[in-house]
């Protein structure tokens, strides 16, 4: 079975990637990483935060011939992830797999041609409302393969999603969590002078 195509999640994706690390103004409570595992001699490691309109981001890029590390402007990611956007086909992991480099352990048994791979956390925690505050969380991983011919007939068994549709208990795209109000049970209450309710 022909895995789907994830193109167009992955542009998205990398849009509110790119509003998380740069000028836009952001009001929510945002948590993000990314891992970019290339097929080149560089892996790249981003992560940053949004709170009360203050961002930050870092990033790092590892050298896999040496083993040496250098910083990496956090800005810096959505130009190096615009190269994963030139692989041939882009799919998603279905897998039972968390860390990046067991993902691609597992995927490269039985591909002739290495895959990148691309990993996407995001936590954002929305302010509170009458009902409670919500969440939302994306917990992705992008497969980039250079030609479309590279993965035909693998989907299912290379754990890659054969639906755009597919569902996960822990892979997700904005996953929406309510936390509701606390009750007036569970409230703390004040203590009187001696210490009593």
């Amino acid at each position: 079975m022909q895995p789907a195509n994830f193109r167009a999640e992955f542009r998205e994706v990398l849009q509110e990637l790119t509003d998380l690390s740069g000028d836009a103004p952001v009001t929510d409570r945002v948590l993000w990483t990314v891992e970019y595992l290339t097929r080149g001699p560089i892996w790249y490691h981003f992560n940053g935060y949004c709170r009360d309109g203050m961002q930050v981001s870092s990033g790092r890029a590892f050298h896999t011939s040496d083993g040496s590390v250098a910083n990496d402007e956090g800005i810096m990611m959505t130009f190096r992830l615009l190269d994963f956007q030139y692989n041939g086909f882009i799919g998603a992991y279905a897998g039972d797999r968390r860390l990046s480099t067991q993902i691609a352990s597992e995927l490269l048994k039985g591909f002739e041609r290495v895959p990148e791979i691309v990993t996407v956390t995001i936590d954002r925690e929305r302010g509170p409302s009458e009902s409670g505050s919500t969440t939302s969380t994306t917990n992705f991983v992008y497969v980039g393969f250079e030609r479309l011919e590279d993965v035909d007939d693998v989907g299912s068994g290379k754990q890659l999603a054969a639906s755009p549709s597919f569902l996960s208990r822990y892979w997700c795209r904005d996953r929406i969590s309510i936390v509701g109000p606390v009750d007036e049970y569970w409230r703390p209450k004040p203590l009187n002078a001696d210490g009593a309710i």
